[in-house]
């Protein structure tokens, strides 16, 4: 996964590349005498009629007092150190929203939570209102570390605190099965206009689209629905597209947090929003050109959006009945909304509200979603609010063109583009191949991206590995923004197991890449000699479900798209290679199949699971060993948080394990049976390196706790 940076103040390219805080590795441990606020899960919502809109419900809030937020203060090696600790157990992600957030130059905010942290946050993240907030951090716990030479404690408070709780479904591979990954389709420049729009303190998320204007000058104007209900404080998150098709998850921390609206429109449930700061120019972010004729629809359309969420989704609509109407009503060529009769691919839903109805040829976007009850389940109807009908209006804060058309040119068409232009004259960037389990013989592809306002005749691609290293010529021109994809599959012909692998670019001659940064990475792959895992549907409606696999710590390994399978038929053929998974099929949880004989069937590492009318719908916790390791003990993961299961081989004598530390002090034990795998119990370890070692005799293993 690529490491992306937050957005901070700063007037112009340099001042913004200077002003770039990455989640840095050196954060503050929490501090020992941490007094933890221990809050409550806030009950579910009562479940709500159903509503055509489709803005979602995003999480929970606790709304907090200053009486359960005051910082305590110690000395440190900088001054002074003040915190507050916060814990709500099983949580799978937080945000703190503060007020009054306004650190002097020499202050920094951390957020340091059980399982990641952001930081150092300082005067150059604040802004005119006091609010701050941040993409989620996983974990059910976080202590807010504020640095200073003050020895008072700051006047910042925490007033809320969003959650996902256990049951929450959002996120990445959470929409339903029909939908489309961007990168399925055509490359189209749109998607790096395209915003997930996240509100904390208000827990509801859509979907906005970065807009160009007559002036050109690159103003960091979003488009979105007005139902939204979007807060001054949101978090807006650019570039949350999985890299290939079907492929893994996005990081979120492409974010800019706050905005001001500009602009509300009942008439066509259009909001506009200026964002407080605007895109860093390496982020590449395009301006989505728009077309307000009153003349649509005509030609055929599109839409991209986060659905529930999910990474950026792609969805084609069908011609037959598309024109305009009224919210909820039939074509009749007037009405301020286009509506799209069905989706010939793709759909929508709660999270797809406020995306871009995109007019196909030119690209341009015409409205943004407010409604409709299509979903993967169906063929019914959405409706977009036309930009023609909130273009107007003797109010500014009601009329889109008043914010869009600033130069006054009475455009009904304006091109996207890129702004500012190209900076550099020769800029690629190299996409190493997703970290996931591949069979032998499987796609294993990287990409090539380039963002320069040149290309070369000639690019050279170096490969090392366990195996050695190679190099060769690709001679391929590349448009700006696109990609190409590289085949690997030859070059790591023969490879079997996991294995380092490292790829560079270098451009022929004298020539130089203007940001090399990005021009060599590293990863690994992980080549299975055969399947792992198989799983026969007894009937072919029942492939159709969604299937949802995921490791003990949540991480999603696999979800259901067209590329997963290998096979045609009524079986999922998966190089998984993953000891321990959650393999769950939702649709089934609350509505089991009404099919006589339904029968889900999963074999490959370990014992058939089976779901069945007579043995449950439900999840089941899988562990299996990977190839070639049945006959060594096994950690999985590792590295880890300090949870885990524990594999002992069928020709080892069961009993204690030890847990030991890199001194070789016992820290704990716990049994094991031979041929099986043991969760391994929580001992609250720190950080480092420990051993798990059979007392009984046998080789042990190494364990890293980050």
């Amino acid at each position: 996964m690529k490491v992306y940076f937050f957005l901070l103040l700063g007037a112009g390219l340099v001042s913004s590349l200077k002003a770039q805080i990455p989640q840095q590795a050196a954060a503050p441990k929490v501090p020992p005498g941490t007094a933890w606020l221990v809050l409550p899960m806030v009950p579910a919502a009562s479940a709500k009629a159903e509503s055509s809109e489709k803005a979602a419900d995003w999480g929970r809030v606790h709304a907090l007092n200053p009486g359960q937020t005051a910082w305590k203060s110690q000395t440190s090696d900088q001054g002074f150190q003040h915190y507050l600790g916060i814990t709500l157990s099983q949580a799978k992600a937080l945000i703190p929203v503060l007020s009054g957030f306004f650190p002097k130059p020499s202050e920094r905010l951390w957020l340091v939570s059980n399982q990641s942290h952001y930081g150092p946050f300082g005067s150059e993240f604040s802004n005119s209102r006091g609010d701050f907030a941040v993409p989620p951090l996983a974990g059910d716990s976080l202590c807010l570390i504020w640095e200073s030479a003050n020895p008072e404690p700051p006047t910042a408070l925490l007033s809320h605190l969003w959650y996902e709780s256990p049951t929450d479904k959002s996120g990445f591979g959470s929409s339903g099965p029909c939908n489309i990954d961007a990168e399925c389709v055509s490359p189209n420049p749109l998607k790096d206009a395209l915003v997930l729009m996240l509100s904390p303190s208000g827990a509801r998320r859509c979907t906005g689209t970065l807009l160009n204007n007559t002036a050109q000058d690159g103003s960091p104007l979003v488009l979105t629905a007005r139902h939204c209900n979007t807060t001054a404080d949101a978090v807006f998150v650019f570039d949350y597209y999985s890299p290939s098709c079907g492929g893994p998850d996005a990081a979120l921390l492409r974010s800019i947090q706050g905005g001001s609206r500009l602009a509300s429109n009942p008439n066509a449930d259009a909001e506009l929003w200026k964002l407080d700061r605007n895109p860093l120019p390496q982020w590449k972010p395009f301006w989505a050109g728009w077309d307000r004729a009153d003349s649509l629809p005509g030609n055929g359309y599109y839409g991209l959006h986060h659905p529930s969420g999910d990474v950026l989704k792609h969805s084609t609509a069908e011609t037959n009945g598309l024109g305009r109407s009224t919210y909820l009503g039939a074509v009749s060529g007037t009405g301020s909304y286009v509506r799209v009769n069905s989706w010939a691919a793709g759909t929508t839903e709660p999270g797809s509200s406020g995306s871009p109805l995109i007019r196909m040829g030119t690209h341009t976007v015409v409205g943004q979603l407010r409604g409709g009850y299509a979903a993967c389940a169906n063929k019914l109807e959405d409706y977009y609010g036309g930009l023609f009908a909130a273009w107007n209006h003797s109010d500014t804060a009601q009329s889109l063109g008043y914010w869009l058309d600033p130069a006054q040119l009475g455009n009904a068409i304006l091109a996207g583009g890129y702004y500012p232009r190209p900076v550099f004259n020769l800029d690629f960037e190299l996409l190493m191949p997703e970290d996931r389990p591949y069979c032998k013989g499987q796609t294993i592809r990287a990409g090539l991206v380039r963002w320069g306002q040149n290309s070369t005749d000639s690019l050279r691609l170096e490969l090392r590995n366990s195996k050695g290293s190679q190099s060769w010529w690709i001679s391929e021109s590349i448009g700006f923004s696109d990609t190409l994809w590289i085949e690997l599959k030859d070059k790591l012909a023969g490879q079997q197991g996991s294995d380092s692998l490292e790829l560079e670019l270098k451009l022929p001659g004298n020539l130089t890449d203007q940001q090399p940064g990005d021009n060599r990475r590293k990863g690994r792959i992980r080549v299975q000699s055969g399947p792992v895992n198989t799983i026969v549907y007894s009937h072919a409606e029942l492939k159709q479900s969604e299937l949802r696999i995921q490791t003990a710590q949540g991480e999603l390994v696999w979800k259901r798209a067209a590329s997963d399978s290998l096979t045609n038929s009524n079986a999922d053929t998966l190089c998984l290679g993953i000891a321990c998974l959650n393999v769950s099929f939702p649709d089934w949880h609350d509505n089991p199949p009404g099919i006589t004989g339904a029968e889900i069937r999963l074999t490959g590492g370990g014992p058939a699971q089976v779901w069945n009318d007579a043995q449950g719908w439900n999840d089941k916790n899988v562990c299996q060993p990977l190839p070639g390791s049945e006959q060594q003990p096994f950690v999985f993961p590792n590295p880890s948080l300090g949870v885990g299961y524990f594999y002992l081989p069928a020709n080892y004598v069961g009993g204690s394990i030890g847990l030991f530390d890199a001194m070789g002090r016992l820290c704990g034990n716990f049994d094991a049976m031979p041929g099986s795998y043991t969760e391994i119990p929580q001992f609250s370890l720190e950080p480092g390196l420990y051993s798990l070692v059979p007392m009984q005799g046998g080789q042990g293993i190494k364990w890293l706790i980050y």
